[in-house]
């Protein structure tokens, strides 16, 4: 059986699985969201651990991240997930081969860690 071509829109359509989104974020192939209740969602694609829902399995729709809550705010890069939480520590998950979640390691994480500072 052949795999269906994905469906392109040229207008925006309701996200599957998020609702009371108070900010966004876009990585290379990936998408997060904040809910107001401090609580991270995110969907695409996954093979580093950058959605933080302890898995490497892409998500068309949005999953839960685990490993952060009380957020404040978030960001993406490239196959990496960062947030702050209201009391200002950082976490990221994802994409950790150059250092960038910045938990004192070189490993990818598929769930949120706390990010270290000096």
């Amino acid at each position: 059986a052949q795999n269906a071509a994905p469906t392109e829109y040229s207008t925006f359509v309701q996200a599957i699985g998020i609702s009371n989104a108070i900010a966004i974020a876009a990585g290379r192939y990936h998408s997060a969201a904040l809910r107001s209740d401090g609580i991270v969602l995110a969907c695409g694609y996954n093979n580093t651990g950058e959605l933080g829902d302890g898995t490497t399995i892409n998500r068309s729709t949005f999953t839960q991240a685990l490993g952060v809550s009380d957020v404040a705010a978030i960001a993406c890069g490239y196959q990496f997930t960062m947030a702050i939480r209201a009391d200002g520590q950082v976490f990221a998950t994802g994409r950790g081969v150059n250092g960038q979640l910045a938990d004192g390691t070189i490993l990818n994480k598929s769930t949120f860690v706390q990010s270290l500072s000096l």
